[in-house]
């Protein structure tokens, strides 16, 4: 006889027997589980290092007795979250699950149900760490047979959670989430050729809004200095290297150009550009809050035709021995490759910005997120945003 047992039916000591010695937990260890009538009664159990989502069936699908109770229990790293088939509606928050949280689930009505947290629900964050990265200056233009263009800077360089801001600044302090409040996210474009990137921001009703200034660009008339910047652009062949911006430190200078010959590497997020014959960009930092090490914020080549140098790393362009620069990579702020004066080559973009902010994995998903994407470790909610967009907790 198999439940639900209908009207009539009589129950024998056999079946009671198999109901009492039935198993009263169902182990899953999938990122997904739609539940089953054989669950009613028993605890979910549910183990996996990502986000497990669980999905309650309409009663169309499933034919749910009254006051059907099922018990749910998050033994594994990755936050669970419950929702309803199209069509079914669970009240009650949070409707997550943190790491040896549990909490049951009663049917109240046909495809209407209440979630009860024990105590053990996810809440929403009370702080967000953050990396925010404006837009790379454009490396300088090389004048034909005059002079080479410097390495553009890349954008200033600002994080918190206990890592190294640009220029060797201290790691700046988490922000403190506001209920309600919707926080505006602002991505800086890469400054085209021989042009300063544009800022990145974060923004917000109760915070001081955090900037990071947009690299200087690499100059292009022959003496001419980098311009001014997050990081600071590399002089034209002799000229001087731009300075980074001074308050807040956010990244280093540019270098100088080479009398005669090579413009100066752009200033990085992790190190000054290099003036003279080499004229490498500056390096970059190197950062895991997205999850693994990535290097961003390194400053461009600048441009010319002596010596080995000319490079650069961590999303900085190459400068050019003859042609245009290299552009910054995208989403890294890294400065553009200076051009080369043997060809008039232009100067190469600078890269977009990028911000990534980082909250608990015990902690609500964000309620409000537009423009930035979600990813999980077995630590922490990762939202990446390679364009501006918005993000709140309610």
């Amino acid at each position: 006889m198999a439940y639900p047992f209908a009207a009539a039916e009589v129950l024998t000591a056999a079946n009671l027997n198999a109901m009492i010695g039935a198993p009263t937990q169902n182990n899953q260890t999938g990122t997904t589980y739609t539940l089953a009538l054989l669950d009613a009664g028993k605890t979910v159990t549910l183990s996996n290092a990502s986000a497990v989502s669980v999905t309650v069936p309409l009663q169309s699908s499933v034919a749910w007795i009254a006051n059907t109770q099922i018990n749910l229990l998050n033994i594994g790293a990755g936050l669970v979250t419950i929702a309803g088939a199209g069509g079914v509606t669970i009240n009650g928050t949070p409707l997550t699950l943190a790491t040896s949280k549990g909490g049951s689930l009663i049917r109240t009505a046909s495809n209407t149900w209440t979630f009860v947290p024990l105590g053990s629900g996810a809440s929403a964050p009370v702080i967000f760490d953050y990396l925010l990265i404006a837009g790379g200056g454009g490396g300088g233009n090389g004048v034909n047979g005059v002079s080479n263009g410097g390495g553009g800077g890349a954008g200033g360089y600002f994080i918190s959670g206990g890592e190294t801001t640009g220029g060797g600044g201290a790691s700046q302090a988490s922000v403190s989430i506001t209920p309600g409040v919707t926080y505006t996210i602002t991505i800086g474009n890469g400054g085209a050729s021989a042009t300063s990137g544009s800022n990145s921001s974060i923004a917000g009703t109760g915070l001081s809004t955090i900037t990071a200034t947009g690299g200087g660009n690499g100059a292009t008339t022959i003496s001419s200095a980098g311009d001014t910047g997050g990081s600071g652009g590399g002089g034209a062949t002799s000229g001087a290297g731009g300075a980074r911006t001074a308050s807040p430190v956010q990244g280093f200078d540019g270098g100088a150009g080479f009398t005669g010959g090579n413009g100066g590497g752009g200033g990085g997020a992790g190190g000054a550009g290099v003036a003279g014959e080499t004229a490498t960009g500056g390096v970059g930092l190197t950062s895991a809050i997205s999850g693994s090490p990535t290097g961003r914020g390194g400053g461009g080549g600048g441009g010319g035709i002596t010596g080995s140098g000319r490079t650069a790393s961590d999303g900085g362009g190459a400068g050019a021995a003859t042609g245009a620069g290299t552009a910054g990579t995208v989403n890294t702020g890294g400065g553009g490759g200076g051009g080369s004066g043997t060809t008039a080559g232009n100067g190469g973009p600078g890269g977009k910005g990028v911000s990534i902010i980082r909250t608990s994995i015990e902690s609500l998903e964000a309620t409000v997120l537009t423009g930035g994407v979600r990813t999980t470790t077995s630590s922490f909610q990762i939202y990446t945003f390679n364009d501006s967009g918005t993000i709140g907790w309610s």
